[in-house]
C-alpha cells in the first residue's frame, strides 16, 4: 500500500490555498447546444461534457489556473449512478469520473511548477436523496447503499489522478457519512490514498437542510479523521460568517469556505447572483485574518473574475493558526446538535429510556410509532439507549427503535446493545472472528464512534 499524499496538507501548513470558481455557472455561459452534450436525450448532463466536449472543460480549467488559482474541481459534481440515472448512464460511472480527472491533471500539468503545485479535487456531489429524512421516496435508500454508490465514483476520480477527493454542498449528514467511508473504502481497494476534504451546506438559518448545526457536523466529521473540513454553496459569504466562527472556534482541522456569488436573484426567467468580485476577495479575506480559514474558493455563479480578485486578495496572507485558538473538550453529537460531555455547571446528565424492562411493557409498541421528546428533560445532554442484538440479525423491532432515535433525537445518543457479535452472514466473519481491538478500530475509524 502506498504512503498518504500529503502534498497538498502540506502546502496548506504554509499558505493559502484558492480553489476555481463555478462549473456549472462557466458551461452555462459558453451556451451548449444538446449537440454538445451529446443528443438531446442527455442535454444538461454537465458531467457528460467530459466525452463529448472535453475541449470545452479544459478550457474552463484553464481560465481559472489562468488568474492563479491553486486547485480546480473536477467536472463530476453529479457524476454517482444515482444522479444520473435520469440519462441512463448509471454503467459510465468509473470511466466517467477517470477521464474527467485526467482531463483536469492535463490542464494543471501545464500550470504547475516547483515552486508551485497545482491541485486536482475529486468533485463528489449529493446523491440527490436524503438517507435520514422520513420521505417515501428521498429517503428509500440505506446508509449501506449509498457507501456503495461513493465508492464507486471515488475508484473513478483515483484512477484518474486527483490530488484529493473533495465531498462537497453535503445536506444530510449520513449521506456525508457515507461519502466518507466509500471514499476510504476506494481508497484501501486501489491502495492509493488522498486527503479528505469534506463540506456541508447551510441555509440563511445556518443549518443543513434536515436541521444540523455547524457544531454537530464538525463534532460527526472530525471524529471520522476528514482531513479538511468546511462550508460551500447555498448562500453568500454573508449567510456564512456566524457558522463559519463557530467552525472556527473548535476547529481541529483546517477550514475551507467556498461560497456563492451570493444568493441568486430571479431576473426575467434567468438566475442572477448578485455577489461582485471585490466583495467575495473582502469576505475571504477577513475569513483568512480573523478566522484562520486557509482553502478559499467559489462555488455557484463565480468566474474567472471573482477568483482573480480573491487571490489577490489573500496573496501572502498567513491564516490564524490551530494553535492560536481555544479548543472545546470532548464533544458527542445527535443529527442534530452538538454538546460537551463536560458540562458546567457540573454534572452531565444521561437520560436513559430504552431498557429491557420497558420493552416488556405496553409502552413499548407506542414507542416504536411515536417517540416522545424525553430529551427536551431539563438538563439532559446525552441519551443511553439499552437496546438488545444489533447484529445483521437482529430483531426487526430492535433496528425499529435504533432507526427512530437516530432520526429523531436531538441529544447525542449511545446505544448500549446486549450484544455486537459478528456471525457467518458478515462480510467481515474471517477477518473478525470476534470482538477484538482490530474490530473495535475498524468501528471508530468507519463511523466516528
Amino acid at each position: 500500500m502506498s504512503e498518504p499524499d500529503r502534498t497538498y496538507l502540506e502546502v496548506l501548513e504554509n499558505r493559502v490555498v484558492v480553489f476555481d470558481g463555478a462549473m456549472g455557472t462557466s458551461i452555462q455561459a459558453r451556451n451548449p447546444t444538446p449537440a454538445d452534450f451529446g443528443g438531446e436525450a442527455l442535454e444538461g448532463c454537465n458531467d457528460h461534457l467530459v466525452f463529448t466536449r472535453p475541449d470545452l472543460i479544459r478550457e474552463i480549467h484553464a481560465s481559472f489556473l489562468e488568474v492563479g488559482c491553486d486547485a480546480v474541481e473536477t467536472n463530476t459534481f453529479r457524476a454517482n449512478r444515482v444522479a444520473i440515472r435520469e440519462y441512463g448512464l448509471e454503467g459510465a460511472v468509473v470511466e466517467m469520473n477517470r477521464r474527467a480527472a485526467e482531463l483536469a491533471r492535463e490542464v494543471t500539468r501545464a500550470y504547475a511548477s516547483k515552486g508551485r503545485p497545482r491541485f486536482v479535487a475529486g468533485s463528489i456531489g449529493p446523491s440527490g436523496l436524503l438517507p435520514s429524512s422520513s420521505d417515501p421516496e428521498l429517503g428509500n435508500v440505506t446508509y449501506e447503499e449509498l457507501v456503495d454508490v461513493f465508492r464507486e465514483q471515488s475508484s473513478g476520480l483515483l484512477l484518474g489522478g486527483v490530488d484529493l477527493l473533495l465531498i462537497e454542498t453535503g445536506q444530510d449528514i449520513l449521506e456525508v457519512k457515507a461519502a466518507v467511508a466509500g471514499a476510504r473504502l476506494a481508497m484501501r481497494e486501489s491502495a492509493r490514498w488522498v486527503p479528505i476534504q469534506a463540506q456541508v451546506t447551510l441555509d440563511t438559518s445556518g443549518r443543513m437542510l434536515l436541521g444540523t448545526d455547524p457544531a454537530s457536523a464538525q463534532v460527526t466529521l472530525e471524529a471520522l479523521k476528514v482531513d479538511v473540513l468546511g462550508l460551500n454553496c447555498s448562500t453568500g459569504p454573508e449567510h456564512m460568517r456566524d457558522p463559519l466562527g463557530t467552525l472556527s472556534a473548535g476547529a481541529r482541522t483546517p477550514l475551507s469556505v467556498i461560497p456563492n456569488a451570493g444568493i441568486p436573484v430571479n431576473r426575467g426567467g434567468v438566475a442572477e447572483y448578485p455577489l461582485t468580485a471585490e466583495e467575495l476577495a473582502r469576505a475571504h479575506r477577513d475569513f483568512v485574518d480573523r478566522l484562520g480559514v486557509t482553502v478559499v474558493g467559489g462555488c455557484c455563479g463565480t468566474t474567472p473574475d471573482h477568483i482573480a480578485a480573491v487571490v489577490e486578495a489573500v496573496r501572502g496572507r498567513t491564516p490564524k493558526r490551530q494553535n492560536d485558538r481555544i479548543h472545546p473538550g470532548p464533544r458527542v453529537s445527535s443529527g442534530v446538535r452538538a454538546s460537551a460531555l463536560a458540562q458546567i455547571p457540573a454534572p452531565t446528565l444521561v437520560g436513559e429510556r430504552v431498557t429491557l424492562r420497558f420493552q416488556e411493557t405496553e409502552e413499548y409498541q407506542l414507542y416504536l410509532g411515536q417517540l416522545d421528546p424525553v430529551t427536551q428533560e431539563s438538563g439532559v445532554r446525552q441519551r443511553l439507549e439499552n437496546l438488545g442484538y444489533l447484529g445483521p440479525d437482529a430483531d426487526p423491532e430492535e433496528l425499529d427503535v435504533a432507526i427512530i432515535l437516530f432520526k429523531q433525537e436531538h441529544c447525542g445518543l449511545a446505544v448500549d446493545a446486549q450484544d455486537i457479535i459478528l456471525t457467518e452472514n458478515d462480510s467481515d466473519y474471517e477477518s473478525y472472528t470476534a470482538f477484538d481491538d482490530d474490530f473495535r478500530k475498524t468501528l471508530v475509524e468507519v463511523h466516528g464512534s
